[in-house]
């Protein structure tokens, strides 16, 4: 069975959140590890789980959005029903974590399976995107996890797609497949809005610049596009990644569990040691008491597990 929230820690009948798929960072950060630590074997049951949703979500998508494809609610049961707010930019971020899996393993059996959903979820956005009059093209009216207003092109939505359409055409270039629906998607791609840095030095969470400098949410929805994903870099987008860094220093370094692990990873890419290993240390004092109420004092319990009331088990992974 796929990693849920609390994994095979639930102790309840009744578990926190009913012991769902988060599809907004959670059960993507449950599959961090599986790689990078030569777990792979580990990563299966995630794309079993994804292989197994994926008519039932077709229909539920063509009901909710009129598109081909498929995309996911926030929060997923372990049997296939799906709770919460619409978040578009879930299945491309699954994809994310799928097409990871093959960078690492390059196993081409499991890349013709990964092939159609990468293409699904393409269509998904070929029949959503909008054009701005300067010809840019962004997602329709979203939220940004779980954040703030809804506006077309929000950084989250446009971050994945330019990852998952990358995505798509390095699988469709490997596999010597489908070369017109390549030639479009890597158009569209090159015609995505890119976020844009705000008033305040920071990559802007949304098209318009209403960023709160003092806002210490713990999701960094608009940085995904930093990590996990490709988008953003030093090396070969210094000013966005400057952006993305006056945004993290604004958000702070304290938050729930998973969000310090997401932290980390996200400073590693910026190349800061230092701040990664402040990090580190940050998460593993588990002398710190959570603040429900501004979702600081995160890390872990006594017993070590990740603390986000009263358990999710993201972190433990994520870190």
């Amino acid at each position: 069975m796929t990693t849920n929230l609390q994994g095979l820690w639930c102790n309840s009948n009744d578990p926190p959140w009913r012991g769902d798929f988060h599809n907004d960072v959670n059960i993507e950060m449950n599959y961090w590890p599986a790689d990078v630590t030569n777990l792979s074997e580990c990563f299966e049951p995630f794309f079993r789980w994804v292989q197994s949703i994926r008519a039932g979500r077709t229909r539920q998508t063509k009901a909710a959005f009129n598109a081909r494809g498929w995309t996911m609610r926030g929060e997923s049961g372990a049997f296939g029903g799906s709770t919460w707010l619409w978040v578009p930019g879930s299945s491309a971020w699954h994809c994310q974590n799928l097409w990871t899996h093959y960078e690492f393993t390059q196993d081409k059996a499991y890349l013709k399976e990964l092939y159609p959903v990468l293409k699904e979820i393409c269509e998904f956005w070929d029949d959503r995107v909008k054009t701005l009059p300067d010809g840019r093209l962004v997602s329709p009216s979203d939220f940004s996890p779980e954040n703030g207003p809804y506006e077309d092109g929000i950084s989250f939505n446009q971050e994945l797609m330019w990852d998952l359409f990358s995505n798509y055409v390095d699988a469709s270039t490997i596999l010597n497949v489908d070369p017109e629906y390549r030639a479009k998607i890597a158009a569209m791609r090159d015609k995505l809005l890119v976020p844009k840095i705000g008033k305040w030095g920071q990559l802007q969470e949304w098209m318009s610049d209403i960023d709160d400098p003092n806002g210490k949410h713990r999701h960094t929805s608009h940085l995904v596009g930093l990590y996990p994903g490709r988008q953003f870099s030093p090396r070969s987008t210094p000013a966005l990644a400057e952006g993305a860094k006056v945004s993290l220093i604004h958000r702070g370094d304290d938050s729930t569990g998973w969000a310090l692990c997401w932290r980390i990873g996200m400073w590693a890419r910026l190349l800061d040691g230092e701040h990664c290993y402040k990090l580190l240390r940050h998460f593993i004092n588990p002398t710190r008491q959570h603040n429900i109420s501004n979702d600081t004092g995160g890390g872990l319990y006594p017993n070590l597990f990740g603390a986000c009331p009263p358990l999710a088990i993201d972190a433990n992974f994520g870190y």
